[in-house]
């Protein structure tokens, strides 16, 4: 392609704004678009902050789409993982086909950009060697078409995380910038659990087996297992994380082991419960996630992590009917991560914070390491 142009889809991301900023040095900026869609699936503030970020980079080469209705309402509904990932992948191949059509831009020889990185190709089973751990939204039908089409350029497809933010400090972004915690392109979607059927914990000699799966990855292998809650406070005496692997390779059916650091009643009182993925969960954890990274800023943790997702499962009550589950981990590429200790007195006083969003049952700590759980929960 002798004269090629580029529409970056953005996430606010780092990896999507070091290929939009690669774009932007090699083509120019009459040659490339930049276009950040509001899912309604983003965290609080984060188009304001995206706004406000990408005015500086290239003055009218960024546009905002707000396409909240496009995702939500496709998504209702939808439980499995897989199902809601390849969703919004082809939503934004939907949202990317309506924005060339628009724009006459097929005949002008546009092509589109995307931050695809290696461990999303390696997980999404992208090469001989790699088995199918979860689809990337960047990596479901209709993007594949358009890689066969040679529609897609992917300039860091072959770096991992802690390379791209060496890249981004070449191209001059900002420190503050490519020092936030990753964040998944499908957004809060992942991050937000649903489940079609009511059940009951089971207990057991080991804790209590909450019946939610949540994808792992044992040996080179995808895993959807149950989850074992235990009462105890992750200390870093009580070494909790170790007894958590032993635990899962252990039992059999489940791949993640989570402790409970505070309630509004007992382990035995929740129940699994049929959620969807609506605002209203959406907006709990859009706002449980607000208190984390505000607490963990203002406490200096956040620099002690390399990624703290915070993640609402379907386990509560009928007048509280969920509960969040706090995931500080460290990594350096995000290929393998160990799970972090927040101090003990933290911990209380961020669970305090969190109990208080309404429809909040409980707050748990994740104890797995990457493997056998993968860093995020879907």
């Amino acid at each position: 392609m002798g004269n090629p142009k580029a529409v970056v889809l953005l996430s606010g991301g780092v990896d999507s704004t070091v290929a939009f900023s690669l774009c932007l040095q090699a083509l120019g900026a009459d040659r490339v678009r930049g276009v950040y869609v509001d899912t309604g699936l983003m965290r609080a503030g984060e188009t304001e902050l995206v706004r406000t970020m990408f005015s500086t980079m290239g003055a009218g080469t960024v546009a905002i789409e707000t396409a909240e209705d496009q995702f939500l309402t496709p998504l209702a509904g939808i439980c499995d993982p897989e199902l809601k990932r390849a969703v919004i992948g082809e939503e934004f191949v939907r949202i990317q086909e309506r924005i060339i059509e628009a724009r006459h831009l097929v005949e002008e020889g546009w092509i589109l950009g995307q931050g695809t990185i290696y461990p999303d190709t390696i997980e999404s089973g992208g090469t001989s060697n790699a088995a199918l751990i979860k689809t990337h939204h960047n990596r479901v039908p209709g993007i594949q078409k358009l890689i066969e089409e040679k529609r897609i350029v992917e300039p860091l497809k072959s770096f991992y995380k802690d390379e791209v933010r060496e890249i981004g400090q070449e191209l001059g972004l900002p420190t503050e910038f490519l020092e936030r915690h990753p964040f998944p392109g499908p957004g809060l979607a992942i991050r937000c659990l649903c489940t079609d059927a009511a059940a009951p914990l089971t207990e057991t000699s080991d804790g209590w087996i909450v019946p939610i799966r949540s994808v792992g990855v044992q040996g080179d292998c995808r895993t959807y297992g149950h989850i074992l809650a235990v009462e105890a406070m992750p200390t870093p005496e009580a070494r909790l994380q170790d007894r958590g692997t032993e635990l899962v390779n252990r039992i059999r059916e489940i791949n993640r082991v989570i402790a409970l650091t505070g309630s509004h009643t007992s382990l035995s009182g929740l129940c699994v419960r049929p959620s969807g993925l609506n605002k209203l969960r959406l907006d709990r954890l859009r706002e449980a996630d607000r208190i984390v990274r505000e607490f963990c800023h203002a406490t200096g943790f956040e620099k002690q992590v390399w990624q703290f997702p915070v993640v609402l499962i379907p386990l509560g009550t009928p007048t509280a009917p969920d509960s969040v589950v706090l995931r500080p981990i460290d990594s350096v590429d995000g290929m393998t991560a160990q799970s972090v200790t927040m101090p003990e007195e933290w911990l209380l006083e961020l669970t305090g914070r969190i109990l208080g969003v309404p429809g909040v049952a409980a707050v748990f700590y994740d104890l797995t390491h990457k493997p056998p759980g993968t860093i995020e929960w879907e």
